[in-house]
Formats: structure tokens, sequence, C-alpha cells
């Protein structure tokens, strides 16, 4: 199987993918961080533009669940 990449055939099984950051504990994200974090993305999802009905969709329940984190009153835990 073939992925296109910049209009250029490559094999999936050549795809690096990096592995996950590793988050320390002593790397908690504050609570300001998080909502910004989470405004930026909401902001991203904005941006975004669907190729069809349903990848809109599926964008727009992402677009909810993050309004959802921005306006609670605590941090969702991990």
């Amino acid at each position: 199987m073939t992925v296109l990449a910049d209009k250029i055939e490559v094999p999936v099984a050549e795809k690096i993918t990096a592995p996950p950051p590793i988050v320390k504990l002593s790397e908690v994200i504050s609570p300001d961080e998080w909502n910004g974090a989470l405004k930026w993305m909401l902001e991203e999802k904005r941006k975004a533009k669907p190729a069809n009905s349903l990848e809109k969709k599926k964008i727009d329940e992402q677009k909810a669940l993050l309004k959802q984190y921005i306006l609670s009153k605590s941090i969702p835990s991990l």
C-alpha cells in the first residue's frame, strides 16, 4: 500500500514517525496554559477546510468538545 506525500508515492513501510515526547512530572501544565492550548486548538479547527460532509461533521464534533473543555471550571484529567 502506498500513500501520496507531496505528490510522490512513498511506501507506507518507509514512513518514519517520531516517538511521542516524554513528559516529566515537573513539566505539569498550568490551568492558564492548558486553557490557552485548548483555545489555540479550537482556532486551528475553525481554520480547517473539510473535504466532505463526513469530515465536516467530525471537525464540528471536535470543536464542540473543545468548547466544553474551555467553558468548564476545572481542567480535564488525562
